[in-house]
């Protein structure tokens, strides 16, 4: 077989002998039978507990035991955001710019699988007061920044901007 992971689990593509595709196999996994799609790939959702996992390879009457490493569903929000020092003037207007990257298993899905994403903004002004404001609504693009202003308070000493969300 051939196996690669795909953002909703495992996708494999049965092969005979000679490599030739086998669009109409499926596949037995813990006592529940897969059956490959109109590409004839084969979608095994991930798993809760990691671990090697024997599966049987079927065609029509012939059957193959085989194993695979079956994943779990490991998420990573990931982004690159900045700020220029030089914007950050009291009483003004600073663009904030965020580039987000969503990470399925070290993979980078679509961002639309990211729900409720939100701006945490922490202020910490010369006196060590700290100020949280948190952003929510964000239209996030995986092709391209998205910007937020944000003002700028007197006396700012820190600004730490963060971006979370739910899967």
């Amino acid at each position: 077989y051939q196996h690669r992971v795909g953002a909703a689990g495992h996708v494999f593509r049965v092969l005979d002998e000679s490599g030739e595709h086998l669009k109409d196999a499926s596949i037995v996994l813990g006592g529940r039978e897969f059956h490959a799609d109109e590409s004839g790939e084969v979608l095994i959702p991930y798993s809760t507990r990691r671990g090697r996992k024997k599966i049987i390879l079927k065609q029509g009457d012939i059957a193959t035991l085989e194993s695979f490493q079956h994943e779990t569903e490991k998420y990573a929000l990931r982004a690159g955001i900045y700020v220029d020092r030089e914007s950050l003037l009291a009483g003004k207007t600073a663009p904030v710019i965020i580039r987000p990257t969503l990470v399925l298993n070290g993979r980078p899905v679509s961002l639309e699988l990211l729900e409720d994403p939100k701006l945490t903004i922490k202020y910490v002004n010369q006196d060590g007061i700290v100020s949280v404001v948190e952003v929510g609504d964000l239209a996030l693009q995986s092709d391209r920044e998205s910007v937020h202003e944000v003002r700028v308070p007197k006396d700012l000493a820190q600004l730490t901007v963060q971006l979370r969300g739910r899967v």
